[in-house]
């Protein structure tokens, strides 16, 4: 759970900043790349890597669903989408 939330963290703080990420799991799968990786001290080893810079064009955002799709807790009424969103947000999912 630690993980999850100290990787969106770094991935929300990246975006913020105008930077673009990239997550290569490739390395951590071939097994003497993954022992390049880990630390022979303490015996951890990387669960992830990120490929983080500024890109060379920027890529289009995608298409989120709206809050009321994903909380179960009523919105106040300041942070309901308009009714088109919804509508817009289906057609391209």
């Amino acid at each position: 759970m630690r993980a999850g939330a100290a990787s969106q963290r770094v991935l929300l703080t990246a975006t913020v900043r105008g930077l673009a990420a990239t997550p290569l799991s490739q390395m951590l799968e071939v097994p003497k790349l993954r022992a390049l990786l880990a630390d022979t001290v303490t015996g951890q080893v990387a669960q992830s890597v990120l490929r983080i810079g500024y890109a060379t064009t920027p890529a289009p955002a995608t298409p989120r669903r709206p809050l009321e799709d994903v909380i179960a807790a009523p919105l106040p009424q300041s942070r309901r989408a308009a009714p088109h969103r919804r509508s817009r947000w289906w057609r391209h999912g």
